[in-house]
């Protein structure tokens, strides 16, 4: 038994039905693109500020260390150390 069309869809119908078809793809691609981008932006921002939270945290604990250790000298004549 062979298979017949016996109604054809317009030629609008088809034509948009195969548009459809090859736009979708292209659109659902530029939408995970988009996704993955942005969180990759975010890991990476994140990563970022944590690094400059350590530096920041690490320049004041130098500067704490170093006042720590001057602060006996305080008050002395600098010609006599």
């Amino acid at each position: 038994m062979p298979l017949n069309v016996k109604t054809r869809r317009k030629r609008s119908v088809r034509m948009a039905v195969t548009l459809l078809s090859g736009v979708l793809p292209v659109l659902l691609g530029f939408a995970i693109l988009y996704m993955q981008a942005e969180r990759a932006l975010k890991h990476s921002t994140e990563q970022t500020a944590e690094e400059a939270m350590r530096q920041f945290e690490l320049v004041l604990d130098n500067a704490a260390q170093a006042a720590h250790e001057l602060l006996p000298l305080a008050g002395q004549n600098c010609n006599d150390v």
